[in-house]
């Protein structure tokens, strides 16, 4: 497995780890399901392609066609979980509530509000992806 792979999905895997941990500590309640859920904090999204793009940085350098395409994804995937994924959930819950005030029984949401991620989430995500990377690039290169 290529040095910038395995650094993009231990950030992912960390960052998805640190959801269970963070709902833990709020509210004193173990989330398994958060392991494979998107939105939250830190945002695994960030995490994934910024530590993709590090790691190509410190292993291939900056002028590398790898770098490029890699910042270029970055990008689009931080756009779409910050823009289009965070408004999705804005959205689902207005429906939500909507759909409360026609029906209220079952009170549970039927779409899913938790989808993008605040510019806080996905700052610590970008935070987490750089760190991750630099430690997995230092242990195996």
């Amino acid at each position: 497995m290529s040095t910038a792979l395995l650094a993009a999905l231990s950030a992912m895997g960390v960052a998805q780890c640190l959801k269970v941990i963070i709902q833990l500590v709020k509210v004193k309640q173990l989330k398994w399901a958060l392991l494979s859920s998107a939105g939250g904090m830190p945002s695994s999204h960030a995490a994934l392609v910024t530590a993709l793009s590090v790691a190509i940085a410190l292993t291939e350098g900056i002028d590398s066609p790898a770098f490029a395409v890699s910042v270029v994804l970055g990008f689009i995937v931080i756009h779409d979980a910050h823009v289009v994924r965070y408004n999705a959930g804005r959205h689902a819950s207005a429906l939500n509530q909507i759909k409360h005030q026609i029906d209220p029984d079952p009170p549970i949401p039927f779409l899913k509000e938790s989808l993008g991620h605040t510019k806080i989430e996905i700052l610590v995500g970008i935070l987490l992806g750089m760190a991750v990377s630099f430690i997995i690039v230092w242990i195996f290169n």
